[in-house]
């Protein structure tokens, strides 16, 4: 008998046991699921990747500096405090941003996942240090000598600020020049005929280093005035062609063609100085009273210069880094 109540005991204590446990397990499920966060994503399954707008350009040579991906550029990208090393993948309209460590990435933890990013390039190779508000004075620099070594593309600088990029959507970073771009056309007019005659173009006193600031809550770059180089511009392979060399006359194919990528600097004392075989230097000094007075950020100034006699002419325009036409010009002339 005493072993039967045992027995019975056990045998009750286990059903209410089991009672208790699906009364837990029915409050449980009837309790609603917290679904503001969204749906948490299983981990490291979902990197954050990246499409790139903001570069337009039809290129006279190719690459970033003139506003299209080659592929494989490496960019920092900043997520909050973060930063990490992307590479841009394809090139032209189509690039995206994929991380370069696929184990060293940033990745989405849910559904509502929203993000704050940044991003910038710089040619002369990968920088990790960001160019915020709160980094007064971060430096970047351009390279003297754009005609070799890669020179010209490794003066380039481009930035995208800060943008909210959430899971689902369009995670999209619009890049922009941070630099100037400066373009020199040689007529073919009087003692320039032959390219080859042309043994140099050099810009004087183009500012090397460039910085950041901040400005009404705005982020701004700009030069150091203090820091500044010769500058040898890139001759570009194939000549610009419908160049404006004189005002109400026909367009012209250059004799020769060269750009820079320049910090932005106020015009004051730059010119730019012509070697011809055979001949003195010829010299243009870029008029300060007339527009364009400065060179600024993501802006293209083409300057078309005219040798005539002892003098140098030139048509001048500005227009927006997109390198389409448009803007604002002027006419400048300086003896030798």
């Amino acid at each position: 008998m005493m072993t039967y109540r045992l027995q019975g005991c056990k045998k009750s204590a286990v059903i209410g046991w089991m009672a208790g446990i699906l009364l837990l397990a029915g409050c449980t499920q009837d309790k609603p699921v917290d679904t503001s966060q969204g749906e948490m994503l299983p981990e490291g399954k979902y990197p954050m990747t990246f499409t790139v707008t903001g570069l337009e350009a039809t290129a006279t040579t190719r690459g970033a500096a003139d506003g299209k991906w080659d592929g494989g550029e490496e960019v920092a990208v900043q997520v909050g405090d973060v930063v990490k090393k992307y590479v841009a993948v394809g090139s032209g309209e189509s690039t995206t941003l994929q991380p370069a460590d696929p184990d060293n990435a940033f990745y989405w933890q849910n559904t509502n996942d929203t993000k704050q990013v940044s991003a910038w390039y710089l040619g002369k190779g990968y920088n990790n240090v960001p160019p915020t508000k709160t980094n007064p004075m971060w430096q970047w620099s351009i390279q003297s000598d754009q005609n070799s070594d890669n020179g010209y593309q490794k003066s380039d600088f481009l930035y995208a600020p800060q943008t909210t990029c959430s899971f689902g959507g369009t995670s999209s970073l619009t890049f922009s020049h941070k630099t100037a771009k400066v373009v020199i056309n040689i007529r073919k007019y009087g003692v320039a005929t032959d390219d080859e005659d042309i043994e140099s173009i050099t810009i004087h006193k183009a500012l090397s280093t460039g910085y950041t600031y901040e400005d009404g809550g705005e982020l701004k770059f700009t030069g150091i005035e203090s820091e500044s180089c010769d500058l040898t511009p890139c001759k570009l392979t194939v000549q610009n062609t419908n160049v404006s060399f004189e005002a109400n006359k026909p367009a012209e194919t250059a004799l020769a063609s060269y750009q820079a990528l320049v910090v932005p600097i106020m015009i004051r004392n730059q010119s730019f100085e012509i070697k011809m075989k055979g001949y003195a230097p010829f010299k243009y000094n870029i008029p300060v009273s007339t527009a364009p007075d400065k060179w600024e950020s993501g802006m293209q100034y083409t300057y078309n210069l005219t040798i005539k006699g002892e003098k140098v002419t030139a048509t001048v325009a500005s227009t927006e880094m997109t390198w389409t036409d448009g803007g604002s010009g002027g006419n400048g002339s300086v003896e030798i």
